[in-house]
């Protein structure tokens, strides 16, 4: 079994036991966009109309606009670990607005409500003073450097020896291809061709992608299956990136890996989603191609990728200098 369907199958089962007790009307919207959008966008999809229909605890033709704009409301800010309330960032209201419209309008069309009340309320507007952080080469060294030493207490950084090799590869892949981290999850140990020197990808909507792997990237896969061999002692597995228990790793597992070394190396914890943004700014700041930067990490559209870009002041800088000489 591939690493796609592998994967599939188990978030499958998920939406399964999610959708158990759901109103019908949750079941047939899941059904309705399972048609477009991958299982895992699913599961934030239910998780979410799940939450907004238990804390409104009606029925959905009963839901009202103000009920979506109280809960719009409830939402804006939430517990942090400290015990402390936190605001709640923008993306994740316009996330939140998003789906519950997709919902409704869903219901609308579907003739199982009389109008769509999300119509009413007005979007989340963005009122975070966040600067986004861009993602160096220099970041990109540190991390790496940071893997080789180990991160957290002694104990902890003997623990992670043995799993070295195999954090290496996975930020090297991650840094070289700009791979998302679902799909890194599903690569099977029959999809590297070492005599192309290639990685094969199943990536979202089921686009295969093929890799080429640079000579860091190939001797760090190499030595994680080394070590991935004595690990295994004998048990069968088709995956390339294995936990502890001797399985694929999820998506959640390399998320944590990531943020554990990358809050170690650069103070603060970032996604793999953010390595993958670092990856199209370093190569758009080398290349200035904003189209090759598009092709090499498997957008669809520049549109995408420029949302990707994190660019500094260098191209002010430049300007000055160059207007200085002309006047």
């Amino acid at each position: 079994m591939n690493g796609r369907m592998e994967t599939k199958i188990k978030v499958e089962e998920k939406i399964s036991r999610m959708l158990s007790e759901a109103p019908s009307e949750l079941v047939d919207f899941y059904y309705n966009i399972s048609v477009d959008k991958e299982p895992k966008t699913c599961v934030e999809y239910i998780y979410k109309v799940k939450a907004f229909l238990d804390t409104v605890n009606k029925p959905v033709a009963d839901v009202t606009d103000t009920d979506i704009a109280r809960y719009m409301h409830s939402i804006e800010m939430r517990e942090a670990a400290n015990g402390q309330m936190k605001q709640t960032s923008f993306s994740y209201r316009k996330m939140v607005y998003t789906i519950i419209n997709s919902f409704f309008n869903y219901l609308y069309k579907a003739n199982k409500i009389s109008s769509n009340p999300v119509a009413c309320i007005n979007r989340p507007k963005n009122t975070d003073d966040i600067k986004r952080r861009k993602v160096t080469s220099d970041d990109f060294r540190k991390i790496l450097d940071q893997v080789e030493e180990g991160a957290g207490s002694a104990k902890a950084k003997e623990r992670q020896a043995k799993w070295k090799s195999r954090d290496n590869a996975i930020f090297t892949l991650f840094m070289t291809t700009g791979v998302r981290e679902t799909a890194l999850t599903e690569i099977n140990i029959s999809d590297i061709d070492w005599i192309t020197g290639t990685i094969k990808v199943i990536d979202k909507r089921y686009k295969t992608h093929v890799y080429q792997m640079n000579a860091k990237l190939e001797n760090a896969i190499k030595a994680w299956l080394v070590d991935r061999e004595n690990l295994l002692q004998g048990t069968e597995c088709d995956a390339l990136f294995i936990s502890n228990r001797k399985q694929r790793m999820c998506a959640n597992s390399v998320a944590a890996i990531v943020k554990k070394y990358t809050g170690a190396a650069l103070e603060k914890g970032i996604s793999p989603h953010k390595i993958r943004a670092g990856f199209c700014s370093i190569l758009y700041e080398k290349t200035g191609d904003i189209e090759f930067v598009r092709d090499a990490v498997g957008h669809a559209s520049v549109i995408t990728t420029q949302r990707y870009v994190v660019k500094d002041n260098t191209a002010r800088t430049k300007a000055a200098g160059i207007m200085n000489d002309i006047i």
